[in-house]
């Protein structure tokens, strides 16, 4: 078998040489080599020169992070593109390296990172603090994040997975799960999340511990519930069979009825069905 499998593989090899070598694929990269080297080799070349002797790059890219603001700078990076490309845009990512300010901080309010960090821990313990009196928060150290531990509801047949799936019905895309603890779910919200929205996630954790205690006080089975049954797609709406209302599973949230992301698929298996990638419409 061995035997046959490696004269399979060199019988291949063979063919995709003669296949490249019938279509020109190789005389075309030697070509595009030979082209492409001396070019390199004197850009590389001028650049060291010019390093040295004429002006320090490093202190140049220091000096325009310094003197211009991000907007001055992204100013002439977006008439160089428009117009005749006479910038390098490669200097423009030097100079996002020695910026203080990464691209995807330049539209932000806070100019540097320290800024964007200190926001980060805010967001973050803003949440914490909203939803402790509602779940129990795990108590290690933490900065931008915090966990949720939901072990408590073990016993009653709810897990993270649940949980994660029934925040798709409210439009939030589900928080890191049983990491660094299982059973539990991580939140942790960017510099860039307002206010309003952080507010929509700990409104919409509130009503999903609400859920949570219908299930406790047995108003619905452990098998058979707003949970378990998540995320709920528009198909469900055709052949409903469910003991709660559409709008409690679709609309949870007023909000919800101007602006749902509605989830595609709904579960299969949980991790089995995503790593065979089933669909289920």
């Amino acid at each position: 078998m061995k035997e046959k499998a490696k004269s399979k593989k060199k019988s291949r090899i063979r063919l995709l040489h003669q296949y490249y070598s019938y279509t020109g694929f190789y005389s075309f990269v030697l070509g595009s080599l030979r082209k492409a080297v001396l070019p390199i080799v004197l850009f590389v070349a001028a650049l060291w020169a010019i390093d040295h002797f004429l002006l320090d790059i490093e202190d140049m890219l220091v000096t325009v992070t310094e003197t211009y603001s991000p907007w001055q700078v992204l100013s002439i990076f977006f008439l160089s593109e428009s117009l005749l490309g006479l910038v390098p845009p490669e200097l423009f990512i030097a100079w996002a390296g020695k910026s203080a300010i990464p691209f995807l901080y330049l539209f932000k309010n806070n100019n540097n990172v320290t800024g964007n960090t200190e926001k980060a821990i805010e967001n973050s313990n803003y949440i914490k603090e909203r939803l402790s009196n509602y779940f129990t928060i795990d108590q290690r150290k933490s900065e931008h994040e915090f966990i949720i531990d939901l072990e408590e509801f073990r016993e009653y047949n709810i897990t993270d997975i649940d949980i994660a799936k029934r925040l798709l019905d409210y439009s939030f895309h589900p928080p890191t799960m049983s990491w660094p603890k299982l059973n539990a779910i991580m939140v942790e919200p960017t510099e860039s999340e307002s206010k309003e929205e952080l507010d929509r996630f700990i409104d919409a954790m509130i009503l999903i511990r609400g859920e949570i205690d219908e299930i406790i006080k047995g108003e619905y089975s452990l098998e058979d519930n707003v949970l378990k049954n998540a995320p709920h797609i528009f198909n469900d709406a055709l052949d409903w069979d469910y003991k709660y209302s559409m709008e409690k599973a679709f609309f949870p949230l007023d909000s919800l009825k101007t602006y749902k992301f509605w989830p595609a698929i709904k579960r299969v298996d949980d991790k089995l069905g995503d790593k065979k990638m089933y669909k289920c419409y």
